[in-house]
């Protein structure tokens, strides 16, 4: 009786230790993104938009481009406009980058709306990037694009998606490049007069140039903003 008693005090700790253990992973799990997640800043001429610097590995393997506000929007519009007399490549010139306070992924997978204290660099903040703005209320509003990376994963054509309804006065609309598996890259192009389904881009890690040739038959086109080095390992 006694051990019968023993086997089974034994066999209910067991359970409500692995209930404790699996609780523990699946809290784990739901905020294992939590850290420095930076992003390039990009505008149509009238929204500014952060896009996240994805990798193929968590926890940044999601491409995610969010609406934001900021204290500084109006003069980042304006940094961040490029005209098109501008030089080739004119956005390394203008690059503005991200690095938000640790917080969770998670929650602008979600499509949540939250503000997070973050620094604003000249050029990218891993690359030799200067300090300049910081803001305590940068405001992710809206999230306009999310998908979900792998380093063994294909898309269908097509690759680009726009993700605005060209509501600015000069009919700018946003492409995005869907990264593929490795190697590939990672691009956001403004365009005017052209079809996301039509444009094709020869190669799995083109050139700027090569990038830029394959909108051609655009009315308008500009890259606002483009990544190979992470997307080749």
């Amino acid at each position: 009786m006694k051990a019968n008693f023993a086997f089974l005090l034994l066999l209910y700790c067991l359970i409500v230790s692995f209930k404790s253990i699996a609780k523990e992973v699946k809290h784990f799990h739901a905020h294992s993104r939590v850290g420095t997640h930076g992003m390039v800043l990009f505008t149509d001429g009238v929204e500014l938009y952060a896009s996240h610097l994805p990798l193929y590995h968590a926890p940044h393997d999601y491409q995610l481009i969010y609406r934001v506000e900021t204290r500084y929007e109006k003069e980042l519009i304006r940094w961040l406009t490029v005209q098109e007399s501008d030089s080739i490549p004119q956005y390394l010139n203008s690059m503005i980058t991200l690095l938000p306070a640790k917080f969770d992924l998670n929650k602008l997978i979600a499509g949540q709306t939250l503000s997070v204290p973050s620094q604003l660099f000249f050029g990218h903040f891993e690359r030799d990037g200067k300090k300049w703005l910081k803001d305590e209320n940068f405001k992710f509003v809206s999230l306009v694009y999310k998908r979900a990376l792998s380093s063994t994963q294909h898309v269908s054509q097509p690759r680009w998606r726009r993700i605005n309804k060209a509501t600015n006065e000069q009919g700018i609309q946003i492409l995005v490049h869907q990264i593929q598996a490795s190697p590939s890259f990672d691009a956001i192009v403004l365009v005017r007069g052209c079809e996301a389904e039509r444009l094709q881009v020869e190669v799995n890690v083109p050139t700027f140039t090569q990038l830029s040739n394959s909108f051609q038959d655009c009315e308008y086109s500009q890259i606002a903003y483009f990544e190979t080095q992470d997307f080749i390992k």
